[in-house]
This record gives structure tokens, C-alpha cells and sequence, in this order.
């Protein structure tokens, strides 16, 4: 293997374990996936007051231990 391909495997290794780490774990999974279902919750019923506050209290309730957004880094 050239030096170039050890380069190129190395910045591969990098890559994919820096988007794992972005992505979160199962508290971040979690947080988007309850975003979602009160995104859907907002488009599917006419009364969405509910739904969409409790989605603004969501990014404004920050996870414990994160420093951004739910999910976030």
C-alpha cells in the first residue's frame, strides 16, 4: 500500500468518525425523533397550537450536557 493509500484511508477513518460523533447519541436520536412527530403533529390537525409550542419549549429546554439544540453538538 502506497503512501497515498494510507492517506487516503486514514482521512476516511477520520471522516466517518467525526459524522458518527456529530450525529449523537440516543438522547440526540431520541430529541429528533420527537421533533419530528410534533412537526407531523403541526401539519396533520387543524388545532397545531399545542403541537407547536411544545416543539418551540423542545429547542428551548436544552438537553442536559449539550450545549446547542437538541441533538446538536
Amino acid at each position: 500500500m502506497t503512501i497515498w493509500g494510507i492517506a487516503i484511508l486514514f482521512v476516511a477513518v477520520v471522516l466517518v468518525s467525526t459524522l458518527l460523533v456529530m450525529r449523537g447519541g440516543k438522547d440526540g436520536r431520541a430529541a429528533r425523533r420527537d421533533l419530528r412527530r410534533l412537526r407531523a403533529a403541526e401539519k396533520r390537525g387543524p388545532d397545531t397550537h399545542a403541537a407547536a409550542e411544545a416543539r418551540r419549549n423542545m429547542y428551548m429546554n436544552q438537553i442536559p450536557g449539550k450545549g446547542t439544540l437538541p441533538g446538536g453538538p
